[in-house]
């Protein structure tokens, strides 16, 4: 799962002014597409870390690929492939962040749990996420 202190980090405004050594060769693409979609650049970081560790060609036992281990049906849908490019593969990490917050219930309003749902829609997925919210 991935870290909730990274997610409390990220999300105080002390931790938004304080300067952050390097976290990965990655980092500078990282920002770029995290600023897109308006999330803290480290807690982007983090998804990646948890899922690849920074490796953007890995393949897992169960066919899960790159940086942020997009299984092969995702991967279709979002045009990446196993020669697409640590942008593309960001890129479409962060379609798939927006569309998960899209598709969210608007009773979800507080922005943080808001992002704590999206996060544990992108690790379990949103169906089974929903699903466990009904029960």
């Amino acid at each position: 799962m991935i870290c909730l202190t990274a997610l409390l980090l990220c999300s105080s405004a002390k931790a938004q002014e304080a300067p952050v050594a390097s976290i990965s060769k990655y980092d500078t693409a990282i920002r770029a597409e995290a600023g897109k979609i308006g999330w803290d650049w480290r807690l982007l970081a983090s998804i990646i870390y948890h899922e690849s560790n920074f490796k953007a060609d890995l393949v897992n036992k169960k066919g899960a690929f790159g940086l942020m281990q997009f299984m092969p049906v995702t991967m279709k849908k979002y045009g990446i492939d196993h020669n697409s490019t640590v942008e593309e593969q960001l890129a479409a990490g962060c379609k798939l962040l927006v569309y998960i917050d899209r598709n969210l219930p608007e009773s979800i309003a507080d922005s943080l749990e808001r992002r704590n749902f999206v996060l544990a829609c992108y690790n379990g997925g949103i169906g089974h996420v929903l699903k466990a919210r009904t029960k």
